[in-house]
């Protein structure tokens, strides 16, 4: 909504297919359902699907593969603090299940990680009614207001996880006006704003001045 009220268009419902480039490889436009959006800069922020790139991107590699969970979000009152668990059931089966109450009265359950390979696209993530219920168990063990709540959703999703766990996060060497962000496993809702800060005075000033170090750290070079 901020980017369309400064006068940006979002576009849903395509996929990104590659990058248009100058022959001097300066990025001029993505490719989009067919179309070229004219660009002089674009960030590769694909999740676990930003491997893709690797393909545009004229010999730099973004080294990142996936972790699958599930999740259920249940319509329940209940505190404010969120609940990082792990324990053991009487048959021995372990979980680690996570809590996070939400302001608009929801509760988000996740957890049983699987290690599966990325599907090409996101259409392709599917949801375990198996593991739905261990995460509902799970809740519904925890606190007696999540066994009785009702379910507002059940999904899944897939962590983008790098190699070497470290962000990739900053310029491509390769591509002049080429950025990448992700990486960012399950902290991604947690650090978004700083990575989003970091790129955008990367882009804008050519440096990032709240971190002392940079993004040396993250720097999609490294691969």
């Amino acid at each position: 909504r901020a980017a369309e009220a400064a006068g940006g268009r979002v576009v849903t419902g395509s996929a990104a297919e590659g990058l248009q480039l100058s022959p001097d490889g300066h990025v001029q436009g993505v490719r989009v359902g067919g179309d070229t959006l004219p660009a002089d800069v674009a960030v590769i922020a694909m999740g676990p699907w930003s491997g893709v790139a690797s393909q545009w991107l004229r010999g730099t590699r973004v080294d990142i593969s996936g972790q699958k969970y599930h999740s259920v979000v249940l319509r329940a009152e209940s505190s404010e603090h969120c609940l990082f668990t792990s324990f053991r059931y009487a048959s021995g089966r372990s979980v680690d299940p996570e809590i996070y109450p939400r302001p608009d009265g929801t509760v988000y359950c996740c957890g049983e990680p699987q290690a599966l390979a990325v599907p090409d696209t996101p259409a392709g993530v599917t949801v375990e009614p198996e593991l739905v219920d261990n995460i509902l168990k799970a809740a519904g063990s925890l606190s007696s207001a999540l066994s009785a709540a009702p379910v507002e959703a059940t999904q899944a999703c897939y962590l983008p996880i790098p190699a070497g766990n470290a962000p990739i996060i900053g310029a491509v060497p390769s591509v002049r006006g080429a950025y990448v962000a992700t990486g960012h496993s399950c902290w991604g809702i947690l650090n978004a704003p700083a990575t989003g800060k970091a790129l955008a005075e990367l882009i804008l000033d050519g440096h990032v001045s709240y971190l002392p170090g940079g993004l040396s750290a993250f720097d999609p070079a490294r691969f």
